[in-house]
């Protein structure tokens, strides 16, 4: 996903103006709910069981849920209520959660330091593999809680019969980063890993009767809009490249869309559902990190799998409604249009690589490994497991084949595992031959909270994390080859390693400092966005400015653009090690025009940014993104 420039706000002459505060209309205390029981599917059409849930009157699409139920259905702890009056107490895997339902506020203690652990597992374990261990996380000073005043969004807060009850997409939304939540549709509910494919026709069970309705009631406005008011005041990680994240920090959502984005904010609170979908689209350009947010993505995600005629549900009239929009078309030309760095650095690497030997390929890893001469040029796509087998391999080889430079090119990488970045780093940094360790800070956005999380790794590889991965070190001059298209973790690698002493080469790298996931409106249509954790340098900064290379190796084509043949010249990689580690010369070649000297870089980090919240994960892949935008323009066609 390319960077997009910020949309120029012009104002539709069909619009009207928004009259009223979008956040008077929801809350009720005396409008009446009924309660009933719920089937509730975990994770599976084979498992089921009744769930108590509140319904309003005027608000039936929204289940009130009780919230032990709910975390019940998501950790392996269980959960207890208490009640005192109004006040509500839910406890459980060390959290306490009180909710006080006169006042309509929630606070939640020991929600950083415990809310990601004893998540229910759907399958083999993947996030913890036998390198590392499960992470131990600290909070520096004493820990802040999660302190929500729903009151200020018109969202009531409900105690019934000694339980506490929240609005799906309200409890969604404070636990969904543990990638687990539900949905409601057609009088069930759904529960869900996140990150699966969502879409209709590839989960579990069906999603399409969402795409029937087409118009919202007033009550169902408001609240949609009151609840992603919530979210993106407290937990949306407000990365410091999306334009509207200072704004956001400063006086919140609703009052950043009404001084900025009036247009946008109308088609939000739109009885159209198809105008609000066009609002989230034309809310991108606002929001945009370079791939972990998306606020349209779930809409397009289904736009592939629906039949032809589309004509009866929300995604035809959805596509009406781009049509007719002139912003729109615009937002949908920038995504046909996608930097084309990652294209043109795997160009250069295939050009200039001819003469290296390539040691051993993984295909199916996206992995392989270059030597010439004293240098080594480990490249991969992709931040997944086997990267360590193949890293550790390589490492084996050129420590045993008289290499002294080791060159990691993650130029073409779009990120991914976060734990190989630590793998690697833990690696390259280990030089006193003492550390198997590595600890990472990342700042919390509902809390404030900065959390320092350990990792122990099993340096040695051989299946046992034990004092013996503390000396395994290998004895390389390293350096880390980066590109704009260096995204995530193949951001965070870098960033990290340059606070480790560790050289930088090529391009500034892309940034992407905040775990990844998708989220839930209340018509259940899902959106992507920077999670709540951003991971920070030592100095406090995150890493959405990217990691400032020490050496420059890009040039300019005589047509303007960047050309990337510099990377994988070994000439200069190895001239820019020794200039850096201060290695000496034995010979040094008479000097050609294909080997000039190369300059230290001048490329700053930027560090008039946004606060910082968040952590880091994977990127939304650009692919998926495009092929929901082809798809788009082939009904676009078709309907024309």
């Amino acid at each position: 996903m390319t960077i997009k420039k910020r949309l120029v706000a012009v104002a539709a002459a069909t619009m009207l103006a928004v009259s009223v505060f979008p956040l008077s209309a929801f809350a009720d205390k005396e409008a009446k709910y009924e309660k009933r029981e719920v089937t509730a599917y975990k994770y599976s059409m084979d498992k089921s069981e009744k769930m108590q849930c509140l319904f309003l009157n005027d608000l039936p699409d929204v289940p009130y849920v009780d919230v032990e139920a709910y975390l019940d259905s998501i950790y392996t702890k269980d959960f207890t209520t208490s009640a005192d009056g109004d006040v509500y107490t839910v406890s459980g895997n060390g959290m306490t959660i009180v909710a006080d339902t006169a006042k309509e506020t929630l606070t939640i203690n020991g929600f950083d330091s415990n809310f990601q652990l004893n998540i229910l597992e759907l399958e083999k374990k993947e996030d913890n593999p036998e390198y590392v261990t499960e992470p131990e996380a600290s909070i520096d000073g004493t820990e802040k809680p999660v302190s929500i005043d729903y009151s200020k969004y018109k969202i009531d807060l409900i105690g019934d019969d000694g339980k506490l009850y929240l609005p799906l997409t309200s409890i969604s939304n404070i636990f969904d980063c543990v990638y687990r939540l539900a949905e409601y549709i057609n009088g069930n509910l759904y529960f869900t890993s996140v990150m699966s494919r969502s879409g209709t026709g590839s989960g579990y069970y069906d999603r399409s009767p969402i795409y029937l309705k087409k118009e919202r009631s007033q009550a169902m406005i408001d609240y949609t809009y009151n609840e992603l008011c919530v979210y993106m005041d407290y937990f949306f990680g407000k990365p410091s490249k999306a334009i509207i994240s200072k704004a956001i920090a400063e006086k919140g959502f609703d009052k950043a869309l009404d001084d900025d984005y009036p247009e946008i904010k109308q088609l939000l609170l739109s009885k159209s559902r198809a105008d609000f979908h066009l609002g989230t689209l034309l809310l991108d350009d606002a929001t945009d990190d370079g791939g972990h947010t998306a606020m349209y993505y779930g809409i397009f995600g289904d736009l592939q799998i629906f039949p032809e005629d589309q004509k009866d549900n929300l995604i035809g009239e959805y596509i009406v409604r781009i049509q007719e929009s002139l912003k729109a078309q615009e937002q949908i030309a920038k995504m046909q249009t996608p930097d084309n760095t990652r294209d043109r650095v795997q160009a250069a690497r295939e050009e200039k690589l001819k003469n290296a030997t390539k040691v051993k390929e993984w295909p199916e890893d996206g992995v392989a490994l270059y030597v010439n001469g004293k240098t080594a040029l480990f490249q991969f796509a992709g931040f997944i497991h086997p990267v360590v087998d193949d890293f550790v391999w390589s490492l084996d080889y050129a420590s045993k084949n008289g290499v002294k430079n080791f060159v990691i090119d993650v130029a073409a990488n779009g990120g991914g595992e976060e734990t190989i970045a630590h793998f690697i780093n833990a690696m390259m940094a280990n030089k006193q031959k003492n550390n198997n360790a590595v600890v990472t800070k990342m700042h919390s956005a509902p809390t404030g909270n900065t959390i320092n999380t350990k990792y122990v790794l099993d340096l040695d590889h051989n299946g046992t994390i034990d004092d013996k991965d503390k000396s395994v070190y290998y004895d390389f001059n390293y350096a880390i080859l980066t590109s704009k298209s260096s995204f995530s973790s193949a951001n965070m690698l870098p960033c990290l390693a340059k606070d480790n002493g560790i050289l930088i080469l090529g391009e500034t790298s892309g940034g992407g400092t905040c775990m990844g996931s998708q989220h839930r409106y209340a018509d259940s249509v899902y959106f992507a966005a920077a999670g709540l954790y951003t991971m920070n340098r030592k100095d406090g900064t995150d890493l959405d400015a990217g990691a400032a290379v020490d050496f420059d190796l890009t040039a300019k084509n005589a047509d303007g653009t960047t050309s990337y043949l510099g990377f994988y010249d070994f000439a200069k990689l190895e001239e820019c090690i020794d200039k850096f580690y201060g290695v000496t010369q034995e010979a040094a070649p008479e000097e050609t025009p294909q080997q000039a000297k190369v300059e230290p870089a001048k490329a700053v980090v930027d560090k008039d940014a946004a606060p910082p919240t968040g952590h880091v994960g994977d990127t939304i892949t650009a692919a998926v993104l495009l092929i929901a935008v082809g798809s788009l323009a082939v009904k676009r066609k078709d309907m024309d």
